[in-house]
């Protein structure tokens, strides 16, 4: 949806909105939780929030139409995960 959008407008407001997604969904998330439980949540923080994200996600990614494989985006952004559950271990033994 994000991709298709930025195709016409441009990146600068499609990443615009999507930040602004994501800080709504987290904001109504965080504001309205407690009152209305598990699926308000998922609405705010899973639906609005993740729509913005992944809008704000796309934006910066280069045209990736010419390209036959595109997952190594996804395996670049990511490829460091894993690295905060190793540091413990990694700190320990030195």
């Amino acid at each position: 949806m994000g991709g298709f959008w930025q195709d016409r407008v441009g990146p600068r407001k499609v990443a615009i909105l999507g930040i602004g997604l994501w800080g709504c969904g987290n904001l109504l998330a965080g504001l309205g939780t407690a009152a209305f439980g598990a699926p308000w949540l998922y609405l705010t923080y899973g639906v609005i929030g993740g729509v913005g994200a992944g809008m704000a996600y796309v934006a910066p990614l280069p045209d990736a139409r010419p390209m036959r494989d595109t997952s190594w985006m996804s395996g670049k952004a990511t490829c460091r995960l894993p690295a905060p559950c190793f540091m413990p271990m990694a700190l320990e033994a030195a």
